[in-house]
């Protein structure tokens, strides 16, 4: 047997591959050479050779006989009589380290080159019969569906960690200096120069495509009916994953919650909170150096531009969106009015719960109040009346000067017009149930805000019997007016006498 196996004549120009062989990458052989010996790839290049000459052969008789010939040689010499179904040839190729090496570098265009192939066999599977494309990619899709891919991912997630275990900074060594000298290299300036020359091409060129698309209308339909069935799988994948949380434990669920936002890097959010903070600084300060003074140069930057906004606004157009807009909300309410009249368990439950909401907002309100209390009294009180102390009353003082102007003005140009408002109001007013909500009310909350009113009530008329006293200005003669008014109403008979 062995004898046999040494005197085997092997054809001119293909060496025997032995184990050995495939494990020595410090041979002639290049990588991608080494993978055309192995016997997998062989006895695959057997099969198809034969098909791929006959192809090249075409109509001729002559051509078809020499590449048949040649066919069933290459397929001979190819397909070895030693070799074993069972040696995985290539597999045992890939797991030296010394090839890997060696292969990486015409690896992109292998893959490239089997990308060629694969959109070349899918434009094929495309011309094909439906029942035929169901089988061929069933089949495909079955036997893809071993676990390798996971695998893959496994053991490339396993070699990233080894590598970052040693080097946390793998990625930054590898590709930094790459990058550095890429943006290095890069001349920003020429970019800027370039991308300002083609604004106007690349706008063309952009207004080309949408003439094709929204020349054929029902390219842009189809287009726009894709995003509800995204949006429909997204829902779909969020209710499953959401779901899904819910059948855990109450504390599971929160103690995963809260482990995610427990890894947050509280020092980097609060790190990137004072870089923000100094850069609107920053630009506040600059911006007050930049401009006149009294006027920062923001300001101007902003008039300017909101000026040319404006300048191209259709007025008419604006208030007719902020109309449509008004009017959706209004069909939107009374969408949500008429869901409501059909299902009144959510109209009562709110109402029997809103007021939950409040004691939430009202315990918070409490909880803030009592952190004063419990602060320093000198130094927080002396800290409030210094905040209070800044509000600038001549700016509220000018507002409630200018509202009053504008309202007088209102006055003069209409006179009639607030009193007609008013009775237009009162007349819609049903007085028969204002007045009965009026008594009761009275009635009812009298004798429980009295110990309230006892207090503020007295101190109140006090003020206001100060307020109407003679004082020598201007105002005497009307509030000597108004003294005469509260005196002929207490005493009617003694005025009338």
């Amino acid at each position: 047997m062995t004898h046999l196996q040494t005197n085997t004549k092997i054809p001119p120009g293909i060496r025997k591959v032995s184990s050995m062989d495939l494990l020595d990458d410090e041979g002639k052989n290049t990588a991608i050479g080494k993978i055309l010996q192995t016997r997998e790839v062989r006895q695959t290049l057997g099969g198809i050779l034969p098909d791929l000459l006959n192809a090249f052969a075409g109509d001729s008789r002559i051509k078809q006989f020499i590449m048949k010939i040649v066919g069933k040689y290459l397929n001979k010499i190819l397909t070895r009589p030693n070799d074993i179904f069972e040696n995985k040839e290539l597999q045992v190729l890939f797991e030296n380290e010394r090839f890997i090496k060696n292969v990486v570098r015409p690896l992109p265009d292998i893959i490239n080159g089997l990308f060629d192939v694969i959109i070349s066999m899918v434009g094929t599977v495309e011309q094909m019969p439906t029942d035929e494309k169901k089988e061929a990619l069933g089949k495909l899709l079955t036997n893809m569906s071993t676990g390798q891919t996971g695998e893959l991912i496994n053991r490339f997630g396993r070699i990233m960690s080894d590598i970052y275990r040693d080097d946390p900074e793998f990625l930054t060594k590898t590709m930094g200096p790459g990058l550095a000298k890429l943006i290095d290299d890069t001349d920003f300036g020429d970019l800027k120069v370039f991308l300002e020359a083609t604004f106007t091409d690349m706008t063309s060129l952009v207004k080309v495509i949408n003439d094709v698309l929204f020349g054929k209308p029902a390219k842009i339909v189809l287009v726009l009916t894709i995003l509800p069935s995204l949006v429909n799988m997204l829902v779909k994948i969020l209710e499953d994953v959401v779901g899904r949380f819910n059948e855990f434990p109450p504390d599971l669920v929160a103690d995963v919650i809260l482990s995610l936002f427990r890894n947050v890097d509280a020092k980097i959010v609060g790190s990137l909170s004072n870089e923000a903070m100094e850069l609107i600084r920053k630009i506040t300060v600059g911006s007050a150096l930049l401009g006149d003074p009294g006027t920062p140069q923001c300001r101007l930057d902003f008039a300017e531009f909101i000026e040319k906004f404006t300048a191209e606004i259709d007025l008419e157009l604006l208030w007719k969106f902020n109309e449509a807009i008004a009017q959706s909300k209004e069909r939107f309410d009374l969408s949500m009015l008429t869901v409501l009249k059909k299902n009144p368990d959510m109209v009562t439950n709110r109402l029997k719960n809103a007021s939950n909401l409040r004691n939430y907002r009202v315990k918070s309100a409490n909880q803030k109040l009592g952190l004063l209390e419990k602060m320093p009294e000198k130094e927080t009180f002396a800290a409030l009346s210094e905040g209070i102390s800044k509000i600038d009353a001549n700016l509220m003082a000018e507002w409630v000067n200018l509202s009053s102007l504008i309202i007088n003005r209102l006055n003069d140009s209409s006179p009639s017009l607030l009193p007609d408002l008013v009775e237009e109001f009162i007349s819609t007013l049903d007085l028969y149930e204002l007045e009965d909500t009026v008594k009761w009310t009275v009635e009812n909350l009298g004798e429980s805000l009295q110990p309230l009113g006892r207090i503020i009530l007295p101190n109140f008329i006090k003020m206001a019997a100060d307020w109407i006293s003679a004082n020598g200005d201007e105002y005497d003669e009307e509030l000597s007016q108004a003294r005469e008014t509260i005196v002929q109403f207490l005493n009617p008979k003694e005025v009338a006498a």
